[in-house]
């Protein structure tokens, strides 16, 4: 089923085509909106019943995910593929802007030449862990801990830690909790011109 559109704002075809193979990919659910002012604020409605596109189980939004934001062409482009029992989120937002996060179990591979200073990659900590923090794990050896905001997400370095080679020979874990300990899991690591990203 291909992602739901809106009437506001003409799209390429070769973007909604790149939408509908990552929903293909991820298979269970996905949504397509657009922050038009017209639009009513927030992310878009995540809706339930039948084979709607926003059914999304509370499971998934729970737990932190993955996301990246910026041109619309060049997060196109970042991505090479998605796996993984998944939801994604796109959210098409002012100046050509599109916002896409990955809910549930994902596995991606991303082009790291893609991987620049006009993205903004993130972790979406969700309503479960908002208020909680994140450990940030190089190869074993703790480097720092971030906070989870409850009304926000937290911004990833993952253009600093790519251009300086760290994950060509290291892995990345972060390591999230909640305020009530639940836990969650996300490892990242390059190998020669691609980034993996995978919920563990």
């Amino acid at each position: 089923m291909k992602p739901k559109q809106t009437n506001r704002r003409t799209r390429s075809g070769a973007w909604l085509a790149w939408i509908a193979l990552a929903v293909l990919a991820l298979g269970p659910a996905a949504r397509y909106g657009s922050a038009d002012p017209g639009d009513p604020p927030g992310p878009p409605t995540l809706s339930g019943g039948g084979d709607a596109i926003g059914s999304l189980p509370l499971t998934a939004l729970s737990m932190p995910a993955f996301g990246v934001q910026g041109p619309a062409s060049e997060v196109q482009a970042l991505v090479k593929s998605a796996r993984g029992s998944a939801h994604v989120v796109a959210t098409e937002l002012d100046g050509n802007e599109l916002r896409v996060v990955f809910y549930g179990d994902v596995s991606l591979v991303l082009d790291r030449t893609h991987v620049t200073r006009t993205l903004r990659f993130f972790l979406e900590p969700g309503p479960v862990f908002g208020g909680g923090y994140a450990g940030l794990v190089l190869d074993g050896r703790r480097q720092g801990i971030m906070p989870l905001p409850s009304i926000a997400d937290a911004g990833l370095p993952l253009y600093r830690l790519v251009r300086s080679g760290l994950l060509d020979s290291s892995t990345l874990d972060i390591h999230s909790f909640s305020p009530e300990k639940e836990r969650h899991h996300l490892r990242m690591w390059a190998s020669g011109g691609e980034l993996n990203v995978r919920s563990l």
